[in-house]
């Protein structure tokens, strides 16, 4: 599996990914700021990630998606 980063601009509400798999795969993440994500699936696939937009003028926030093989 591939690392990515992606950068989503502060008033985006979602960002997608693409999963390059021939087996299945789970999801996690432990930012409590993303509001639904697929969790698992099989093959190849997209995963879309919703959130609400950022207003925040402090700082950047982050998130770790954690994509496993089964």
């Amino acid at each position: 599996m591939a690392v990515s980063k992606v950068e989503v601009p502060a008033a985006s509400t979602s960002a997608k990914f693409t999963v390059n798999s021939n087996v299945a795969w789970t999801v996690t993440t432990e930012a409590d700021w993303i509001k639904s994500y697929v969790q698992s699936g099989e093959n190849s696939g997209k995963i879309e990630v919703t959130f609400d937009e950022y207003t925040s003028t402090e700082a950047d926030r982050t998130a770790e998606l954690v994509l496993s093989a089964e």
